[in-house]
């Protein structure tokens, strides 16, 4: 079977369990299409200030950058040499970048990306999103936490379909009240409510996955931005060859 089919008979039978949930399902409009570093890992995406930061994981290859939208090349990027990198999110002129398994989150300068310090917190760090004064951190179950400034964990919510977890919950972003949530090996962002943790809407990227063609298993759709000025969502995925901006 092909990888084409296999993507539509995924998101055919996600379809039949969406169907039974009677959640909204819509397809992003496609605005442009950018060359993205294929060899990058994608952990997070954040818009900030009319640049566009990523982190990427993998031990020994981990990284945070600043990408240009006209070239597949970072503009700038500092390595994270002894950690895998995850999510990451912009606060107070500094980006904050989790890891994986270290329990430690890197602050940077946003203008330099140099380091200023580290925080920790407790568990895995998956996706990392800035909302009001503070941050939303996933840690791949179905559990949103909600953190200060300090990092310090001030609640918790769980997301659902139905009264269903949705688990794996990855990288994410606040936009217009709503959460905005990709989830592991999953070709559809979920729209969440971060006071009630339901699901409002589906997202439907099995299109953009088909464009891609991502070749490897683990090279899934993973990572989103939003640019308020414009109102779209920058999207892409682990060593995809594209950045899609679009619109839902």
């Amino acid at each position: 079977m092909s990888s084409l089919a296999r993507i539509k008979q995924a998101a055919r039978q996600t379809y039949q369990q969406l169907w039974y949930f009677n959640i909204p399902i819509v397809t992003p409009q496609i605005i442009a299409v950018y060359p993205h570093d294929p060899r990058a890992f994608t952990q997070g995406l954040v818009f900030e200030q009319g640049c566009l930061y990523e982190s990427t994981g993998l031990i020994g290859e981990s990284t945070v950058r600043r990408l240009s939208f006209e070239h597949a090349i970072p503009e700038l990027s500092h390595p994270l040499e002894d950690h895998w990198g995850e999510g990451i999110a912009c606060n107070r002129e500094q980006l904050i970048q989790l890891t994986w398994q270290s329990q430690i989150a890197m602050v940077y300068r946003l203008t330099d990306l140099q380091p200023i310090t580290e925080l920790p917190y407790q568990g895995e760090g998956w996706g990392l999103a800035s909302i009001d004064d503070g941050f939303v951190m996933t840690d791949g179950s179905e559990r949103l936490q909600f953190l200060n400034h300090h990092f310090e964990v001030v609640s918790d919510v769980r997301v659902m379909i139905k009264g269903k977890p949705l688990r794996w919950l990855n990288d994410l972003i606040f936009a217009n009240g709503s959460l905005y949530i990709n989830r592991l090996s999953d070709h559809f962002i979920y729209q969440v409510s971060p006071l009630s943790g339901q699901v409002e809407r589906i997202i439907d990227c099995s299109y953009i996955v088909a464009i891609e063609q991502p070749s490897g298993n683990e090279d899934v759709l993973n990572g989103i931005a939003f640019n308020q000025q414009q109102q779209q969502f920058i999207i892409t995925g682990k060593r995809w060859s594209q950045l899609f901006v679009v619109t839902f």
